[in-house]
């Protein structure tokens, strides 16, 4: 399913073996890793046609490294240039070859033959022409818009719109009279398949617990089984059962006379959350939602994808083996009372190291009730989509998810988890938990057609105020921009595609009104933005959110079935796979200039040299300092310490596979005459 080097890199960039000096960095930066990780990385860029970059370790001292730009970058640096050596003057190099600086910004992974597509550029030329790679004869002419000052990034923008061309084929857009061109891309669905393969097979690489082994385009990427210690319970005050008497509360320490609480427990699985090792409910959850969504919305596409997995070769889609691997985690993170703690990691964060390298003691935390509400929603979920494929599995999820949500209904108040002992990740959000409980009930509610679950969600919506601090976001309000701090989306959604005829019709309208009314400002967005991008919200893992607004556009289109909705979930792929001020993929392994230098622990603690394939960064937004880029839009950096802006996560990766299959799916036609998702035969 992965594209061919040669296919891919076509007119788009060459490629070199790698230099003695390259290799010789990669070793000692893997060996100075193994020995020393706490490192500081001190990055000195030169403009010209050379670099000079130093790394500064207790261990060695300062070392000199010549021509290895950005390898070991600090977040405030720019990548330097390594010397030109064998590249043009329209070119840069990056690890192993020269990519062209393409002036022409566009998608250059796929566009679909019938959606709208676009490119942008500056200057005082207009005319603009699309040619065929293979022979170089012009396809398709046309007049780019009039300029617009785009004072998102500060300049001067046209837009390109050549979507009369719908023959699939490899193409490359020039500006005509100039020297200004695009790198290649495809028209057609195969590359877009292949991406949504490779995004994840990504998370694949992010499981815990086990040996991994994947490769992508001649490399290989593995490593070894990892944290297969049990995580201990010393801040967890692990609580007994309700039935046995327990006090109930998360931190609640009373347990059974003849039955001591444990020490530690096993809580081997699950995904690696981002570019550190931990794991997290309330993202994990949040992020598996994408998947099975995926599955579930669109069950032909998502069911036909093939992903290089171990199950690979049982009778279940691949997308949800995937998803099993998280869904068995939280089963084991539940507490005995039915509230689920609310992460496992250690104390810090651990060092730039191979997950098998981190040896650090892993803890249970308390339980909260966002994390709470977020796992019994997409158990759920998941005992939905496994009742035929695998009953006992189905059962165990639906039990997990309804002993989580009798917890809730036990303890209606805002349980925070004690935190205070860990430095690792928060994901503590400030507005309550309201949308959680809601998502919580919308999907048993689904899953058990149990009128209880139904009427006490569409009394969340009913009576917001009593569930959210004064300004905060009511359930009943859907959010163009999301992520893992707000379940709503994900709560109204669900009720929005319900078969159910029980819901209340006064309710749906006014769900049904909110959606089409955030689904317009995306389009309306996209369609100003020169970039297409549906959002001017530029804030930490925004390309995550670019992507996961095609949740939105594709629910709307099953309430009034508007092309634009579908166009703009093209835009949004496109954004992230270079139709932005880059002119670079945001996904690494995938269309032209991807990033090289993430933040992420496996991709700088192996030997490879190239990062992981299929991750997400989570681009540019106005925290963090990159020099010269005091605007938002382009303060981005590719970086390896750069975590403000280089960072991956799981939540920005399920939701680039979503808007894909979603894509995708939507092309096919897969949507029936009412806009409902056709069932399987």
């Amino acid at each position: 399913m992965l594209v061919p080097p040669e296919r891919r890199r076509e007119s788009s960039s060459r490629t070199f073996a790698p230099s003695k000096l390259e290799d010789f960095m990669i070793r000692w930066k893997n060996s100075l890793g193994r020995r020393d990780r706490t490192r500081k990385p001190l990055a000195l860029s030169l403009r010209g046609d050379s670099a000079t970059t130093f790394m500064e370790s207790k261990n060695f001292g300062l070392m000199l490294a010549l021509g290895i730009g950005g390898l070991f970058l600090d977040a405030a640096c720019e990548p330097a240039p390594i010397p030109k050596l064998s590249c043009g003057p329209d070119e840069t190099y990056g690890y192993r070859r020269c990519w062209l600086r393409a002036d022409v910004r566009l998608n250059t992974v796929g566009l679909l033959p019938e959606r709208k597509k676009v490119a942008a550029f500056a200057g005082d030329e207009a005319r603009f022409e699309v040619r065929r790679v293979s022979d170089d004869q012009r396809v398709f002419e046309g007049k780019a818009s009039a300029p617009v000052d785009w004072p998102e990034t500060g300049e001067k923008l046209r837009m390109a719109d050549f979507s009369d061309l719908r023959e699939p084929g490899e193409y490359y857009v020039s500006v005509v009279g100039t020297s200004q061109r695009s790198a290649a891309f495809s028209i057609g669905s195969e590359r877009l398949v292949e991406a949504a393969s490779v995004s994840v097979l990504a998370m694949y690489g992010q499981r815990c617990g086990e040996a991994v082994h994947l490769e992508h385009e001649g490399d290989t990427f593995s490593h070894d089984e990892c944290h297969m210690a049990e995580a201990r319970l010393d801040h967890a005050k692990y609580p007994a059962s309700s039935a046995e008497g327990a006090a109930g509360a998360a931190g609640a320490s009373s347990t059974p006379a003849t039955a001591p609480a444990p020490k530690s427990l096993d809580d081997r699985g699950g995904w690696h959350d981002a570019g550190d090792y931990g794991k997290y409910t309330v993202n994990g959850a949040f992020a598996l939602a994408y998947y099975l969504k995926a599955y579930e919305e669109f069950p032909e596409t998502a069911g036909r994808l093939e992903v290089a997995i171990p199950e690979r070769d049982n009778d279940v889609p691949d997308l949800l083996d995937e998803s099993r691997v998280e869904l068995e985690w939280l089963l084991k993170v539940q507490f005995p009372n039915g509230a689920f703690a609310h992460k496992v990691t250690g104390l810090n964060f651990e060092a730039n190291i191979m997950p098998e390298a981190d040896l650090q003691t892993r803890y249970f935390t308390e339980a909260g009730s966002a994390a709470t509400g977020d796992a019994a929603a997409v158990l759920a979920l998941g005992a939905r989509l496994y009742r035929e494929l695998d009953p006992e599995f189905s059962a165990r999820c639906l039990d997990a998810a309804r002993r989580g949500a009798a917890f809730l209904d036990e303890h209606p108040e805002l349980i925070r988890p004690d935190l205070s002992k860990f430095a690792t990740g928060a994901y503590l959000a400030g507005d309550g938990d309201a949308d959680e409980r809601a998502w919580a009930l919308i999907e048993l509610y689904e899953t058990t057609g149990e009128l209880e679950y139904l009427k006490k969600f569409e009394e969340f919506l009913k009576k917001p105020a009593d569930r959210v601090p004064a300004g905060g976001p009511s359930p009943l309000r859907l959010h163009p921009f999301i992520d893992w701090y707000g379940a709503n989306n994900l709560a109204l959604i669900t009720y929005v595609r319900s078969a159910s005829e029980e819901r209340d019709p006064d309710l749906l309208a006014q769900v049904q009104d909110s959606l089409l009314l955030v689904a317009d400002s995306i389009v309306t967005e996209a369609e100003t933005d020169p970039y297409g991008r549906g959002s001017r919200v530029y804030s930490w893992g925004g390309n995550g959110g670019v992507v996961r607004m095609s949740h939105l556009l594709a629910a709307a289109y099953t309430v009034e079935p508007k092309e634009e909705y579908l166009d703009t979930i093209q835009a949004q792929v496109d954004h992230v796979f270079g139709r932005n001020p880059f002119s670079r993929s945001f996904v690494t392994g995938v269309g032209h200039y991807p990033p090289l230098y993430p933040h992420h622990r496996p991709s700088t603690g192996d030997d490879v040299g190239l990062p992981w394939p299929g991750l997400l960064i989570g681009g540019p937004h106005g925290d963090g300092n990159v020099p010269g880029h005091a605007l938002p839009a382009m303060n981005w950096a590719d970086a390896l310490n750069d975590y403000w802006h280089n960072e991956i996560a799981i939540n920005w990766n399920t939701a680039l596979t979503y808007a894909l299959i979603a894509l995708l799916g939507t092309s096919e036609s897969e949507l029936g005459p009412s806009g409902q998702a056709d069932a399987e035969e």
